[in-house]
């Protein structure tokens, strides 16, 4: 007798149930190729809720199992992916060579450990750090061993005279100035300018807002201008601020100034009676620190902390990039380097 086809319209509705099916019955050996596709599938006859937990696990998925090619539209979106499934820790990101700043760490101080600016434009301090004041209070500055946990020094502003009412164009403010040809991979000026991060650690008894300013010389002198809040007193907070790239604003490829990083510490309203800017527009003093509340000049018993500088390229600030002594003492050195025995002092500043 030859046997009768049976086909799914024979099957009654039940006939064939899990229990039914010892385990192990049905191995992927057993089955065809294609012998189960997704037109055989009915709409969610297979669900997240009928999945044991640990029954898909990495090692069971073979090498390019899933290809860009098998997954519909709209397959993957953000609402599927669960908090911290990608994390800092999991992009690819240079392992060195991240930080444009040199001395964010604050380990190099060759010309001394203890400075007194003056209302001078750019005295240095601790090495490629400078201090821009015009005000009639004083301040100290010094390499500092308070620091947050993992750094060993920062720069510290310690109130030494009172400024309690500034004048609409006076300030204070810490700088730096990156070489020009070190910022070419933002590739400012072209249709693929990059954008870049700026962070830092910072410490203050003065709580409040503060402002934060980047001025690019190379092209009409634009700018972009933040504001940021330390929330706690005498409390490391790291801070970070994106830099938008410009794709009409070329850095020159030279050892000129290449950005101004500009840290306020306290201004007169001719700084901060503007906006803030968050693309590079033509520079305008009002904007410089817009919104910025705190006077740090204005007690003694004031003082202010940063460490851990870092300008790196991206959209995401990545933990600080620590350097060895000997690395950031050599690249500090590009610009200033005393050789004791004959006394003979090199200096060369990007201004």
């Amino acid at each position: 007798m030859g046997l009768t086809q049976v086909s799914t319209d024979g099957v009654k509705n039940d006939a064939i149930t899990k229990t039914k099916i010892p385990a192990n019955q049905i191995e992927a050996s057993e089955l065809a190729d294609n012998a189960v596709d997704t037109n055989a599938i009915a709409d969610n006859a297979v669900s997240s809720a009928k999945i044991p937990t640990n029954a898909v696990t990495q090692a069971k998925i073979a090498d390019d199992a899933v290809g860009a090619d098998q997954l519909a539209s709209n397959a993957v979106v953000t609402a599927s992916i669960a908090d911290n499934a990608i994390t800092q820790a999991k992009i690819n990101v240079p392992i060195s060579n991240r930080n444009i700043i040199i001395n964010g760490a604050m380990q190099v101080s060759q010309r001394g450990t203890s400075f007194t600016p003056g209302n001078t434009a750019t005295p240095y301090t601790l090495d490629r750090m400078q201090s821009s004041n015009s005000h009639d209070g004083a301040v100290t500055i010094t390499q500092s061993s308070t620091a947050p946990d993992g750094f060993a020094n920062s720069l510290k502003v310690d109130v030494t005279t009172a400024d309690t009412s500034l004048a609409s164009g006076q300030y204070g403010q810490i700088l730096y100035k990156p070489e020009a040809q070190d910022l070419q991979q933002l590739a400012f000026g072209t249709s693929g300018a990059k954008d870049s991060i700026l962070s830092f650690y910072v410490r203050s008894n003065k709580t409040g807002n503060y402002g934060v300013a980047v001025l690019q010389n190379d092209n009409s002198s634009k700018q972009v201008s933040f504001q940021y809040t330390i929330n706690s007193a005498n409390t490391w907070e790291r801070k970070t601020f994106l830099i938008p790239g410009d794709t009409s604003g070329v850095i020159n490829n030279d050892n000129g100034r290449g950005f101004d990083i500009h840290i306020g510490l306290a201004s007169g309203t001719q700084y901060t009676s503007g906006s803030l800017r968050s693309s590079f527009t033509t520079f305008a003093d009002a904007d410089l620190y817009a919104g910025q509340e705190v006077n740090l000049l204005d007690s003694t018993s004031n003082e202010w902390y940063i460490t851990g500088v870092q300008l790196e390229v991206g959209s995401v600030a990545t933990d600080f990039e620590h350097r060895t002594y000997q690395d950031e003492i050599k690249r500090c050195m590009r610009y200033f380097q005393k050789i004791f025995n004959t006394q003979i002092i090199f200096s060369k500043n990007t201004d």
